[in-house]
């Protein structure tokens, strides 16, 4: 979607690269669906006008740390969060204090105080 519509900031929280490549991580047969979806999130990464945040773990067994790699690079991010340890769901548990505060930061550089939590 943001790579369709201007958007100020975007942040990606263990991203996969593609349909295809994260059914062949986890399928012996491939759904035909993921194949048609194609889900490029490559292309759209590079497609991307906007700054760019990913956050990913390194135990992530559902899209492989490396997908966020690689996502970062297509996409130029500005900052590749590396949670040491994290799984695809733990990120912002395992991240704590600096999890949050690479999010507000980077929020906060580019909305300004559209960034700030409501009281």
């Amino acid at each position: 979607l943001a790579a369709e519509r201007p958007v100020r900031a975007v942040i990606l929280e263990s991203p996969f690269t593609s349909g295809w490549e994260i059914a062949r991580e986890h399928y012996a047969l491939i759904p035909e669906g993921l194949v048609e979806l194609g889900l490029d999130n490559l292309e759209r990464a590079r497609r991307l006008s906007a700054p760019l945040l990913v956050i990913h773990g390194t135990e992530d067994l559902i899209a492989p740390f490396e997908m966020g790699q690689a996502v970062a690079e297509a996409g130029r991010a500005e900052h590749l969060l590396v949670l040491e340890g994290a799984g695809h769901t733990s990120t912002y548990e395992e991240g704590g204090e600096r999890y949050r505060s690479t999010v507000h930061d980077f929020l906060e550089r580019h909305l300004g105080g559209a960034a700030a939590a409501p009281d």
